[in-house]
């Protein structure tokens, strides 16, 4: 169904223009386009942040085991998971990041490895 509007109207002349039929139908399809890209830029946010999740228990006296988990930030879905046996030592390193500063954990075995 096409909508036509009467736009001038005399004795000698009679000129139509086409009506839009659902204009909200357009300013929806502009709220779209316009907020699309931080629509996706939100999602890659959240798929793309991984949390680190690092937690220790002393097993005897002079033993620390610690398990290493990363998991990603939407829904806290588990990605993978470490086991660092023997851990004697621990620094944390600060770094320069684009964003601020980072803060880095570095744990030392006593077998002499080194896990960042």
């Amino acid at each position: 169904m096409i909508l036509v509007k009467i736009v001038e109207q005399n004795s000698l002349r009679l000129v139509f223009s086409r009506a839009l039929q659902h204009p909200s139908f357009f300013v929806l399809l502009g709220i779209i386009v316009v907020l699309f890209p931080f629509y996706l830029f939100g999602l890659r946010m959240l798929f793309d942040s991984k949390i680190e999740t690092l937690t220790c228990q002393k097993i005897e006296p002079k033993q620390i085991d610690c398990n290493l988990e990363y998991s990603y930030l939407v829904k806290f879905i588990p990605d993978s998971k470490q086991t660092i046996k023997g851990v004697t030592a621990a620094r944390m390193i600060r770094k320069t990041c684009p964003d601020g500063d980072c803060y880095h954990i570095q744990l030392q075995t006593s077998k002499g490895e080194t896990y960042d």
